[in-house]
């Protein structure tokens, strides 16, 4: 089994800066926000993935087979 392959996410800071005028508290709850929304995201049913959320800011993204999944390729 291969080790853990690593992807790093940068997020601008005008997508920080449109979270707070919108009215989130600061950049650790906009931090937090972003990190639900893109785990969400990836864990969508269409496609055999599985992410959650297992830290401040990681993500934990694996094959998760669903008979009812897309194809990835």
């Amino acid at each position: 089994m291969s080790e853990k392959f690593t992807i790093t996410l940068a997020i601008d800071s005008s997508l920080v800066k449109y979270f707070i005028e919108a009215g989130h508290e600061d950049e650790e709850h906009v931090a937090g926000c972003l990190i639900d929304f893109v785990a969400d995201f990836l864990n969508d049913t269409r496609y055999p993935l599985a992410a959650k959320r297992t830290g401040e800011r990681e993500i934990l993204l694996k094959y998760q087979l669903r008979a009812f999944a897309d194809p990835i390729f």
